[in-house]
């Protein structure tokens, strides 16, 4: 492996802080296993779920990878002359001492401390481990594997304090950094120099450097890796009287996309293949032309012939179809805070939304849900039935009255008198004792007293359909 020669930028035994990609990467950049390095991010880090996720354990526990990465995170870092490799939890481990050996190596012996994701219950009970009286005071650099949000950093800082050892970090070095405003960019400009082996740029995740020019609004940054698709599939549409199509989704490492038939599809993220299809309830002249929603294991879409359908993502099962319009144009929206549970036969849904839920775990939260609202369901369920029972029982019958009958009833209800009545309604007493006689065979009550007492017990009671119960 050929040597890269830097500059040490001492002056008065501190650092000069310095931009990222400054000095000796682009040099770096040259190197075959920058580029091997390069393609096993794309490769064996970067995994799909309802979102993009970099892991780097898979690949940085490859003994062939670590050393690579230790070799060119030395030759990134050497010119700050560090004494101490400082990383958090486990993702830094490989870096740090594959970094040392290849210091060792160079003639340089590096000390090491690992920060620990919670302190360790037993012993010394430390957060740091490693030699604290010999790193004090020490020029250190800091090695993480992945940085989006900056977070590390503190983190790092907290545990060294909450041990008593004081270290001179110099520098933050990252074997792959995001680049964010709140990560790096910020850390760089008012804290420490940040120095990133790679960046989202480098495998073409973003085209947003600061040289970047249309058509590619490529600049510096390398060439995406490899040059012809993985896989593709033709035929999803082909009409062009409706051009807007539907927006696939990735996820569980899995591409859903509908074709102009409003089929849904599954194909694996890998290779292409397809695991199931989903029809519609009928063939529209439109396709799906919204974006999927994917929530909680689950493929969320409405439909131009009027459907809104929840498919289960893993095995292409409906698990409900409501044809609410004649068609449906919009992207539905998800509450995922809430829950609800239909009970087909008896035609009543109830709806659960849970919100400023405590942090716990949140497969037990699930679980738990699972099995309580059936039971929650139930008891709304019976609740309904119970009123359905009163409401049949009652001896007086209120949807043939008119309005002014219904304003009669509810002054009524309230005690008032036939003349209090007919002054209220600004009409006569011998009217309103028409009215009430009237009310009275319409409901099916036999007096004053039964209708008033029936009425104000169903208008206490009654809830209808839509009805919230807080």
């Amino acid at each position: 492996m050929k040597s890269i020669q830097g500059t040490s930028g001492l002056i008065e035994g501190r650092v000069l802080p310095c931009p990222v990609h400054s000095g000796d990467l682009p040099q770096i950049r040259q190197f075959p296993e920058w580029e091997h390095l390069r393609h096993q991010i794309v490769d064996k880090a970067i995994y799909f779920t309802d979102q993009l996720v970099f892991d780097f354990r898979r690949m940085l526990t490859q003994s062939g990878n670590t050393a690579m990465a230790g070799r060119l995170m030395w030759q990134l870092i050497k010119r700050y002359q560090p004494q101490v490799l400082i990383g958090p939890g486990f993702g830094a481990s490989p870096l740090l001492y594959s970094t040392a050996l290849a210091a060792l190596a160079d003639g340089v012996e590096l000390q090491l401390l690992m920060v620990r994701d919670k302190r360790k219950a037993h012993n010394q009970k430390r957060w740091v481990e490693g030699d604290h009286a010999s790193a004090a005071g020490k020029r250190a650099v800091m090695l993480d594997d992945f940085m989006k949000a900056g977070s590390a950093l503190p983190l790092v800082r907290e545990a060294l304090k909450a041990d008593s050892v004081k270290l001179d970090i110099v520098a933050l070095a990252l074997f792959f950094d995001m680049w964010e405003p709140l990560g790096s960019r910020q850390i760089s400009t008012s804290q420490l120099p940040v120095l990133s082996l790679f960046t989202r740029h480098d495998i073409g995740l973003s085209r947003d450097c600061h040289d970047a020019v249309p058509p590619l609004m490529k600049g510096s940054a390398p060439d995406f890796v490899g040059d012809t698709p993985r896989w593709w599939r033709m035929g999803l549409n082909k009409s062009m009287a409706y051009p807007t199509k539907c927006v696939p989704v990735i996820a569980d490492g899995s591409v859903f996309v509908a074709d102009e038939k409003s089929t849904l599809w599954k194909h694996d993220l890998a290779t292409g293949d397809i695991r199931w299809s989903v029809p519609s309830l009928e063939t529209p002249q439109k396709g799906i032309v919204q974006k999927l929603q994917h929530v909680q294991g689950s493929l969320v879409y409405g439909c131009y012939d009027g459907t809104l359908t929840r498919v289960d993502a893993e095995t292409g099962i409906v698990q409900w179809r409501w044809k609410i319009d004649s068609s449906i144009h919009a992207t539905p929206a998800i509450d995922e805070a809430g829950d609800g549970v239909r009970d087909m036969p008896s035609c009543i849904a109830t709806y659960f939304s849970f919100h400023q839920l405590p942090e716990l775990n949140e497969e037990l939260l699930r679980a738990t849900f699972k099995v309580l609202m059936p039971l929650m369901h139930h008891t709304f369920a019976r609740v309904v039935h119970l009123q359905q029972e009163r409401e049949a029982s009652l001896s007086c019958n209120y949807t043939g009255l008119t309005a002014r009958e219904q304003e009669i009833v509810t002054l009524v209800i309230q005690g008032k008198s036939n003349f209090e009545i007919a002054s209220l309604l600004g009409t006569s007493e011998f009217t309103v004792r028409n009215q009430i006689s009237l009310i009275l065979k319409k409901t099916g009550c036999s007096n004053r007293t039964t209708l008033a007492t029936a009425a104000a017990a169903q208008a206490q009671e009654r809830f209808g359909d839509g009805t919230k119960i807080l």
